[in-house]
């Protein structure tokens, strides 16, 4: 019997919050970001996408302040419809703007 060949490991993907209809990643609650941010504070999102995120993937949010890059570390996908999906993301880096936006 032979072994199947494995699969090779893909590369995270980076996703970005926002998004249009059908192919968005949104906050479940704005009211999530009112508290300190501790090391492993997890915070939630929904989204829809073709492709849906895997534990490991990145999401980038732009807020007033700061981008910050958050890693997906539980994905649930709803099934119907089949490109929607609920997630928890932790914040693994963060960067201050300097003035303006960060292109």
């Amino acid at each position: 019997m032979s072994a199947k060949p494995k699969k090779p490991k893909q590369e995270p993907v980076e996703y970005l919050i926002g998004g249009g209809w059908g192919n968005s990643i949104n906050w479940t609650d704005r009211e999530q970001f009112n508290g300190p941010w501790e090391a492993g504070r997890v915070f939630h999102v929904v989204g829809w996408k073709r492709r849906i995120p895997q534990v490991g993937d990145t999401l980038r949010g732009e807020f007033r302040k700061s981008v910050i890059w958050f890693r997906f570390t539980k994905v649930d996908r709803c099934g119907d419809p089949e490109d929607m999906f609920f997630a928890e993301v932790t914040p693994i880096r963060q960067e201050m703007r300097k003035g303006g936006p960060i292109g």
